[in-house]
């Protein structure tokens, strides 16, 4: 309708009898509706079966199908064998019913609502609490089974030897993921202003481009790189790396947030996440152009303000000494001895009085193979991975049982040894190469 149209009938609103009228009509759908916004107390009839003993956690495209509602037709059939799929993995990572009814309702899982959309919404909780059943079900049937053909990972409603696993890689909706991060990295920009330019705050920008580039390679918002891959792709030492991370998450709106803590070999859990304050800026914002970088090894030898105003030059060539100082959120000195440093070796150079510019054909490789800090990288890989294999023989005469090793007690000695994830190799192998 026409705007003077729609004022007039804003300014005659509805009577008291009419809106009664239409409550009346539309008692039940409203019913249903503050049911599904937990204004009503979760259904608890016929109980919440307990699944047999579990390990593990629910793998990442697990997690992105709750998310995203995205799934491969060539694996799933149909919205239903996916949800099933999705319940059976929240199933065997321990979760209970009311866990996943909560997700599902307050839009933490969006994707996993999804499929059931098509149902009425009184009827949406019910067949949930089915399919779960039927999930714990299927984890009953297969407890004791350890083989790769029939885990606890696979979708009761499947048919056998014609799925695969679900733990594999799949494509599931990384397009929508990396676009995600780029946003993350808009509100990392407005962020980093709060850091200054101290050394922990040099420090703490490094770590989060760190798992920035590590989500990148994973087409993820879930990160589960150990303290010692992050401290590889920073050049820091794990523990200080550990130190960082705890007080990234502790802050108001963080940028991270823990979702799982590490067990046995695994690393911790991390989502990048947007803060509310920062997100309509961030989304508002052009991307960035070019990739997220960790610190790459020549800048161990030339320091972090060096490694931030290349990264600046690389996003955006022909920037002032002026411009620099705004975009990298360094003061002016630090910024200044950085040009100096980066135009000694060749790195940089003026593009006319007073902007600069990469110098292309000089090789960050050989600088580093130079420098001598391709062996130092080389030589903290050799003494992480001895680490991990001192962790895993300390695992295998400790513990009695793999739930036990994925469940460690207080006992533990975890300071000392924080067991790097499976994916150690790929993850050092990326990193050293500055991807």
């Amino acid at each position: 309708m026409s705007l003077s149209m729609a004022y007039d009938i804003a300014k005659r609103p509805n009577t008291v009898r009419v809106w009664d009228s239409i409550r009346q009509e539309l008692s039940d759908e409203i019913a249903s509706v503050r049911a599904l916004r937990l204004e009503q107390p979760l259904s608890w009839e016929n109980g919440d079966p307990d699944a047999p003993q579990t390990i593990g956690r629910m793998s990442r495209p697990m997690q992105q199908m709750a998310l995203s509602g995205l799934y491969d037709a060539n694996r799933y059939a149909s919205d239903s064998e996916a949800r099933q799929a999705v319940l059976t993995a929240a199933a065997a990572a321990g979760m209970k019913l009311v866990e996943v009814q909560r997700r599902f309702l307050q839009g933490v899982w969006p994707g996993l609502a999804s499929f059931y959309a098509r149902y009425a919404s009184h009827h949406r909780l019910p067949s949930l609490k089915r399919d779960w059943n039927n999930a714990i079900d299927y984890l009953r049937k297969n407890h004791g089974s350890r083989t790769g053909s029939n885990n606890a990972r696979k979708s009761p409603t499947s048919q056998p030897n014609t799925q695969p696993l679900l733990g594999t890689p799949s494509n599931l909706d990384s397009s929508s993921e990396h676009r995600y991060l780029r946003s993350w990295r808009n509100a990392l920009f407005l962020r980093e202003p709060a850091y200054a330019s101290s050394r922990s705050g040099l420090a703490r920008r490094m770590v989060l481009r760190a798992l920035g580039a590590a989500a990148h390679m994973t087409a993820s918002r879930f990160v589960e790189f150990g303290d010692r891959s992050i401290a590889v792709a920073t050049g820091l030492d794990h523990t200080t790396v550990g130190a960082h991370l705890r007080a990234l998450r502790a802050e108001n709106d963080p940028l991270v947030t823990l979702v799982e803590r590490g067990r046995g070999t695994k690393g911790d859990l991390y989502m990048l996440t947007i803060p509310e304050g920062l997100r309509s800026a961030a989304e508002d914002l052009t991307w960035r152009k070019g990739k997220i970088h960790s610190l790459r090894p020549v800048f161990r030898e030339l320091g972090l303000p060096a490694a931030f105003v290349y990264e600046a030059l690389e996003s955006t060539p022909g920037l002032t000494t002026t411009e620099l100082v705004a975009q990298t959120r360094l003061s002016r000195t630090a910024v200044g001895e950085s040009l100096e440093v980066l135009a000694a070796w060749n790195m940089i150079s003026r593009n006319g009085a007073r902007s600069w510019v990469i110098v292309a054909t000089t090789s960050l490789q050989e600088l580093a193979e130079c420098f001598g800090v391709v062996e130092a990288v080389a030589a903290q890989l050799q003494r992480y991975r001895i680490e991990r294999i001192v962790w895993r023989e300390w695992l295998s005469k400790n513990v009695n049982t793999v739930a036990e090793l994925l469940s460690p007690t207080d006992d533990y000695p975890w300071e000392a040894f924080e067991g790097p994830p499976d994916e150690w190799t790929l993850a050092d192998m990326a990193f050293t190469r500055g991807v």
